[in-house]
């Protein structure tokens, strides 16, 4: 039986941009497939996390305000058993918090950024 259901989105933010300077505008990457995305947002042992802990997960390319495909939501399900599966899967990403800021880094001007949805994937 599950207990627990939450959906994410993960977006990408341009950052703070000095006007003094010239800068060119930065475009946000969009995705043809899920896998992308995926490997665009999360590193594999955060993947990983996902495929230990959630009873189920599904994830969609999603589509930004712009109507562009840079966003990947996720929608993950926990069951009773094991007790504190949900628990342990924040913790289990918690830490990789050092491994994920440096995999975060390369992203340019870029900030990844995680919204709660109450949209569901399933």
């Amino acid at each position: 039986m599950a207990i627990n259901k939450q959906t994410k989105i993960s977006y990408q933010q341009v950052g703070t941009v000095d006007p003094d300077q010239n800068h060119t505008k930065y475009n946000l990457r969009t995705f043809s497939n899920v896998n992308d995305a995926k490997n665009f947002y999360y590193t594999t042992n955060e993947l990983n996390v996902f495929d230990k802990w959630c009873s189920r997960a599904e994830w969609a390319v999603v589509n930004d305000d712009d109507g562009n495909a840079s966003q990947l939501k996720v929608t993950v399900e926990f069951n009773e058993e094991p007790v504190q599966n949900a628990i342990n899967w924040h913790a289990a990403l918690d830490d990789l918090n050092a491994e994920t800021v440096t995999f975060l880094s390369g992203r340019g001007n870029v900030e990844i950024k995680i919204k709660e949805s109450d949209d569901h994937l399933f």
